[in-house]
């Protein structure tokens, strides 16, 4: 096959490396831009770490947010109201890792001035950082995070962890006929776990 370049810069700069993306059910991409050096030398155009919003028609490239130390994973609420978007590290020492919020206003567009923490995920005794997320269809937020995966309510309340006891959860994603399967990787390992609630299916691509 053969793959397509949809956007690699801002403003002219080079972006940084992006990470995580999720696309909207009308078509528009976003996705998470951090930073790490992986000791090579490379030089770094773009300065920040920033939330992209990529138009369905692939002509506009619009920053969100740049006030982060890692942004990372990121998920749409179940009615697309919402948008999460976590922070491996937290932007400042104090507020440490956690999971913030956007409103989607009613043309579907990001309301970048709504930025709001929605959760926060301590780093606890055990190893792991604010990672993948994904939504069900309830409404609960899963993300990779220390000790385990951490399950919120719509609301932002901790209901509890999955502790698989193993290291660092980076990504996960809903599967199986009745998408109550939550498939997970690991350092280690890849892993699954059976629910009771399904998680939200693929949306319909206008280019699928």
């Amino acid at each position: 096959g053969s793959h397509t370049i949809l956007v690699d810069r801002f403003e002219g700069k080079k972006l940084n490396r992006p990470n995580d993306v999720v696309v909207r059910s009308d078509g528009d991409i976003f996705f998470t831009d951090p930073w790490w050096d992986f000791g090579g030398g490379e030089e770094r155009e773009t300065p920040h770490v920033g939330v992209y919003h990529l138009s369905a028609d692939l002509k506009k490239t619009t920053l969100i947010g740049k006030d982060y130390r890692v942004c990372n994973g990121l998920a749409f609420s179940e009615d697309e109201k919402i948008l999460f978007v976590n922070d491996s590290y937290g932007f400042t020492e104090e507020m440490g890792p956690h999971i913030r919020a956007y409103d989607v206003r009613a043309d579907g567009s990001i309301d970048s001035e709504s930025s709001r923490i929605w959760a926060k995920l301590p780093l606890g005794k055990k190893e792991g950082k604010p990672d993948g997320m994904k939504v069900d269809q309830a409404g609960n937020v899963y993300c990779g995070g220390a000790g385990g995966i951490w399950i919120f309510d719509k609301n932002g309340k901790h209901l509890g962890i999955v502790d698989h006891g193993d290291t660092q959860t980076n990504n996960l994603c809903f599967g199986g006929a009745d998408m109550k399967t939550l498939y997970f990787v690991s350092w280690i390992g890849f892993h699954s776990i059976q629910l009771q609630t399904p998680g939200i299916p693929l949306p319909p691509h206008p280019r699928r």
